[in-house]
């Protein structure tokens, strides 16, 4: 689980290999910002990452699945989203 952040050097060393990574997608498509990740940099991190799920929450607005490049699992979180371990 990533919180608010922006991209940095540690999050994908962080997330290596994960199972599920959540990641917060506060960001519309093509916006940055150094304190929230955007769909873009989401699908980055989970395949340099190499992880099976990713699942954005935090998101304002519609969220763009199809700016999320992301080859594995892809849920975007709703209210009451349960992902099953």
């Amino acid at each position: 689980y990533s919180g608010d952040t922006g991209m940095n050097e540690v999050i994908v060393p962080f997330a290596k290999g994960a199972d599920i990574l959540l990641l917060e997608c506060s960001n519309q498509p093509g916006q940055v910002s150094e304190y929230h990740l955007n769909p873009e940099q989401c699908g980055d991190i989970a395949t340099q990452a190499k992880v099976k799920q990713l699942v954005l929450t935090h998101y304002g607005g519609d969220i763009a699945e199809t700016a999320v490049q992301f080859s594995g699992r892809l849920t975007i979180a709703k209210e009451l989203t349960t992902i099953e371990l």
